[in-house]
């Protein structure tokens, strides 16, 4: 069979992996590059063609929260939404206050006294209460008036979003049908934008990568690792970031059961909750399934003497 050309494929859903979470990181990087450009009407043209379409995904993703989660945990999902806020959303407000504030200028430390570190590190709760410190600061501002909407509407689905970890699962099914959709209309969104900006930029290409989340559609392609571990020997089979539901299939060709497991370094002790695959036998498994998705080592321990 003959291999897909890349372009005949949408990149955007293949990155997301079919993810829910992981399309809503995608996506709201490139509808935040868009809106950045504001007032340039190329952009402007092109921000009423894709942020409906990021809205209706994001509204009904933040009902199916709402509603019991991601079907698979909704762990997943506020762990994205925590990296989001960590990286694209505080950037992202930051900027915002920038364009009328100095950045360490008074007004802009009353906005964010203290950095991006208190919305990047610590416990959910407390994140979600420099959420709340930082609506009521852009409150306070009228040209800030649109950036606490944001705030608030952040604010609304990861609580959502925790909610649904902790809480009830029914309602999923038409949910997740709706928000399939959702993502589909998107995602053929995504690649109209990619479309327009080649043409815009067609003698430099380069500028095409600020409006994309480049790092994370790079983690998100499917990699195949190949590996011999000798007896009695642990063996680093790669270092990368999962999610808890990234199914990850594992064969073994050799004659001998080994052992895989999640660990925070290459040389991380043998856990009793490894995953044992049998000689000649493969499993596919969610990535939670070989430990703490924290831990970014994924390694093999051959028992064999």
């Amino acid at each position: 069979m003959k291999t897909p050309w890349i372009h005949s494929e949408n990149l955007f859903l293949k990155a997301a992996r079919g993810t829910f979470s992981r399309f809503l990181v995608l996506l709201t990087f490139t509808d935040n590059a868009i809106k950045e450009k504001a007032g340039n009407p190329f952009f402007d043209a092109l921000n009423l063609l894709f942020h409906p379409l990021a809205e209706a995904f994001t509204v009904e993703y933040s009902d199916m929260i709402a509603k019991g989660g991601e079907k698979k945990g909704g762990t997943a999902g506020l762990k994205s939404l925590l990296a989001l806020l960590g990286r694209e959303k505080i950037n992202h407000w930051d900027s915002m206050v920038q364009v009328h504030f100095l950045k360490n200028s008074e007004d802009y430390l009353k906005v964010l006294p203290n950095g991006h570190s208190p919305f990047q590190t610590g416990k959910i709760e407390n994140r979600v209460n420099q959420l709340k410190a930082l609506s009521r600061a852009a409150g306070g501002y009228p040209v800030l008036s649109g950036m606490k909407t944001e705030v608030d509407d952040f604010i609304s689905l990861i609580t959502a979003s925790r909610t649904a970890q902790e809480g009830d699962k029914s309602g999923f099914k038409g949910h997740s049908t709706e928000l399939k959709k959702k993502m589909n209309e998107a995602a053929a969104g995504m690649m109209q934008v990619y479309g327009r900006l080649i043409d815009k930029y067609a003698t430099d290409l380069k500028q095409i990568e600020t409006f994309f989340d480049i790092r994370n559609m790079r983690n998100g392609l499917q990699t195949e690792f190949l590996g011999t571990v000798k007896p009695n020997s642990l063996k680093l089979m790669v270092k990368r970031t999962f999610s808890p539901d990234d199914a990850i299939k594992i064969t073994n060709t050799g004659d001998t059961a080994l052992q895989f497991y999640l660990a925070e370094s290459k040389t991380g002790s043998l856990p009793a909750s490894a995953v044992l695959i049998p000689a000649k036998a493969h499993k596919i498994l969610e990535a939670g399934q070989l430990g703490d998705i924290e831990n970014t080592f994924l390694l093999s321990f051959n028992p064999d003497e």
